[in-house]
């Protein structure tokens, strides 16, 4: 098959700069109904910001399809080493793919049926704003279609990866359906599709997401946004751009465009899934380009006509302290990164808690070298 290497999307989770806004506090479920979470546009961006918190849960991109079970079935780590350097039969049997393994099995389905669970979440949210009054959001309708677009986004991309995991790869596509592409809530008994139709419901979801969120990550405002990775991910904006000149007058909702499906961040999805359908037609793997070029060569010209690049530069700087880390900066390398999920793995009690259950080679009593690279 033939690829396209001109752009990455990277997980990370890192601080964000969040405010006091009540739209950060998602309700508990079952404590309300939808009626009363939608008598307000905040209800809204709840909604949306809990769909993005169950992405970042260890089932979904926490962990497991980022550095978890998706890394062990890639062969990534080394399972042939000692009990006491990996004791997780699911992990081992991930890494020999014996899926049928009684250990594996239900964290397979238990990833399976999480990424349903956000999926129908976002069906849920896309059913009920698609149609609400535009007067009800803060921003109007600009807000109105960025909330649907980035849960056209969420879906999509969710169900891309459950392609790619759980149907064979277009290039050895044999026609059978494998997996269902829920685009209704509630959905009971969703129809299982063909690898080529849910690819094409994917594209839809995402080109139809990307028109939707285009009027604010285009504009002066928006685009001041993503122009960097510091802007995007810790809301450090440019000098010269009209959301730093405005930024005592920021609402948090339209900052960390880095943990959100921006205009930017839909396009690289746009690009993955082009790639992955160009085995049906070469003319896909041009859509692909097309994308990632939008990408690579965005431009951003503030008020006062600084250009940016926000996706051109690669910044090597926080290697350069290799031998001190402590004195390392930008070590994520944010600068190059589209978009990520967040979680605050420290005040979860998350690092630890990796620390000591992760697979890891012991050098010497006092030395942990953290994961088994299968090198």
């Amino acid at each position: 098959m033939k690829s396209l290497s001109y752009m990455a999307m990277a997980v990370t989770m890192v601080v964000a700069l969040t405010g006091c806004n009540d739209w950060l506090e998602v309700p508990v479920e079952g404590k309300s109904t939808s009626k009363e979470l939608f008598e307000k546009g905040d209800g809204y961006r709840s909604v949306l910001h809990g769909v993005y918190m169950n992405m970042a849960e260890d089932v979904l991109y926490g962990k497991n399809l980022q550095c978890g079970l998706v890394d062990f079935f890639s062969n990534q780590y080394n399972v042939n080493v000692r009990n006491e350097d990996l004791s997780s039969r699911a992990l081992i049997a991930a890494g020999n793919r014996d899926y049928k393994n009684t250990q594996l099995t239900p964290e397979i389905n238990n990833l399976w049926m999480s990424a349903y669970k956000c999926i129908g979440a976002a069906n849920g949210l896309i059913q009920s704003v698609s149609g609400e009054d535009p007067n009800k959001f803060a921003k109007g309708e600009m807000e109105k279609n960025m909330i649907e677009g980035e849960a056209k986004a969420l879906r999509a991309f969710i169900h891309l990866d459950l392609l790619r995991l759980f149907a064979p790869a277009p290039k050895d596509d044999d026609g059978n359906a494998y997996i269902p592409y829920v685009n209704t809530f509630p959905n009971i008994l969703a129809t299982h599709m063909k690898t080529r139709e849910v690819l094409d419901a994917i594209i839809k979801d995402l080109e139809e997401a990307r028109e939707l969120v285009k009027p604010y990550d285009t504009s002066l405002y928006g685009s001041g946004a993503s122009a960097s990775g510091k802007a995007r991910f810790y809301n450090q904006f440019d000098y010269g751009t009209t959301i730093y000149t405005n930024r005592e007058e920021l609402d948090e909702f339209f900052g960390g465009r880095g943990y959100r499906f921006s205009y930017w961040a839909i396009t690289a999805t746009l690009a993955r899934a082009y790639q992955y359908k160009g085995a049906y037609e070469d003319s896909f793997y041009d859509k692909a380009k097309e994308c990632a070029d939008e990408i690579i060569n965005c431009e951003i010209v503030a008020e006062d006509k600084t250009k940016y690049y926000p996706f051109k530069e690669e910044n090597f700087d926080g290697f350069f302290y290799a031998e001190r880390p402590e004195e390392a900066s930008d070590i994520r390398m944010v600068g190059n990164l589209i978009m990520g999920v967040y979680r605050d793995n420290v005040k979860t009690g998350l690092i630890s808690n990796m620390l000591s259950q992760y697979p890891r080679r012991k050098s010497v009593v006092a030395q942990d070298q953290l994961f088994i690279v299968n090198t």
